[in-house]
């Protein structure tokens, strides 16, 4: 988890247990969100993927581009949320995911940011090679063998 983010205004999809949607409502009234309060994984994806098409569409006419965002509330109550968690990063990997936790909306990190953030991939060498095999490699004028 990384530090709280004081700009969290505006629309988003807060998933809930149905049992604790009073903690949501009030969060959002404390935060000045727009909530579409789910109770379920898979409600909570589909929201997501239409708030994003809304976005996306909408982008144009916008001075700085707004992102998703996903509130988790209590979601250790939830099943599925590392599923959730793990295709939002996939396939929607534009949205902010974060969780309210003592009275504040934390983000949740995303380590596969830093690599995506990169210019260029690190180069990762598994194992040595000899002067053969680099000379065949760089070698642009392949030469016949003789039998």
């Amino acid at each position: 988890m990384t530090t709280s983010n004081p700009n969290q205004s505006g629309m988003c999809v807060v998933l809930v247990p149905p049992d604790r949607t009073q903690a949501a409502q009030q969060a959002a009234q404390k935060f000045a969100l727009e909530p579409c309060i789910e109770h379920e994984p898979a409600l909570a994806m589909a929201e997501l993927c239409i708030h994003v098409a809304h976005l996306r569409t909408n982008q144009a006419w916008c001075e700085t581009p707004a992102s998703a965002h996903l509130i988790l509330i209590h979601a250790q109550e939830l099943v599925g949320i590392a599923h959730l968690i793990a295709a939002i990063r996939k396939y929607i990997p534009s949205v902010k995911i974060s969780e309210f936790r003592d009275g504040c909306i934390q983000e949740i990190e995303n380590a596969g940011a830093v690599v995506d953030s990169l210019g260029e991939l690190p180069i990762v060498q598994l194992k040595d090679v000899d002067a053969n095999e680099l000379s065949m490699l760089l070698d642009s004028n392949p030469q016949e063998t003789d039998e």
